[in-house]
């Protein structure tokens, strides 16, 4: 049986879009939101029999792949490229993949106008992202 676990942290950081028309292309920063949400097995011997993996390992291979290099700063400089929430859900994707994490999604979003609402952005292994009109 192949079931998911996942763990949401938080982080602030700045960016700028060069050329976009919106109020956007002014530098600002956000509160962002991260939830990575891996896949497996439990396991059925050792330590962590039952489960896909420790809670704590997860949130410090994540703290460690994606929120450290990226808190409290500004994302244009640190990613070197346009830091669309799309674009950084994607970064943030591929990274936690390439450490050998089995992850299946990443859930990004930031929250705006004292937490009341956010906007978010998905990224799953299987199918396309969601679009908003």
């Amino acid at each position: 049986m192949r079931t998911t676990i996942t763990v949401r942290t938080t982080f602030a950081a700045a960016h700028q879009l060069l050329g976009h028309e919106g109020k956007c292309q002014r530098l600002h920063g956000h509160t962002y939101g991260l939830e990575v949400t891996v896949e497996g097995t439990p396991q059925s011997s050792g330590p962590a029999t039952g489960m896909v993996m420790d809670f704590a390992e997860l949130r410090q291979r994540v703290r460690e792949s994606v929120v450290q290099p990226l808190d409290h700063q500004l994302l244009n400089d640190v990613l070197g490229f346009a830091p669309t929430s799309e674009a950084v859900a994607a970064w943030a994707f591929g990274r936690l993949k390439d450490t050998g994490l089995p992850v299946v999604r990443v859930f990004f979003f930031f929250f705006f106008f004292f937490f009341f609402f956010f906007f978010y952005v998905c990224v799953w292994r299987r199918g396309p992202i969601p679009t908003w009109k």
